[in-house]
């Protein structure tokens, strides 16, 4: 993923990338910021997996919550990976009673796929494919 040539184009849209190694594979961290005053208002991490997957998390600090900012962030992050770093599916692992979260997959264009098994308790997958596109 070429940083220099990405970068721009993010900053204006309110996320801003670096990479981070990370086991398992490498990680893209995009800062969430606040429009007009560049506050930081929370992030989401989009880990790259083997098959071309992209397993994103997200968070929005509580003072900028109900926004908009964090389905922004989902699909601005999402775009990127697709057009960007050769991702042709990305995982959202919900918690089954993160209503906000549900709700953020949704209005990014993810959908319900099934549920993960696994952990202390099973997990919501989301997903957005390369191919269907919301727009």
């Amino acid at each position: 993923m070429n940083e220099g040539r990405l970068r721009p184009p993010l900053v204006a849209s309110g996320i801003s990338c670096r990479r981070l190694g990370a086991a398992g594979g490498a990680t893209r961290a995009f800062a969430l910021r606040e429009p007009l005053a560049g506050r930081l208002a929370g992030g989401c991490e989009i880990r790259l997996r083997p098959r071309r997957v992209g397993e994103m998390s997200h968070r929005v600090f509580p003072e900028f919550r109900d926004r908009g900012y964090a389905s922004r962030a989902v699909r601005l992050a999402s775009d990127l990976a697709f057009s960007a770093a050769g991702v042709a599916r990305i995982e959202l692992h919900i918690e089954p009673d993160n209503a906000a979260s549900r709700a953020v997959a949704q209005r990014a264009g993810l959908r319900e796929a099934g549920v993960v098994p696994g952990g202390p308790r099973d997990v919501f997958l989301y997903v957005r494919a390369r191919s269907n596109d919301p727009r």
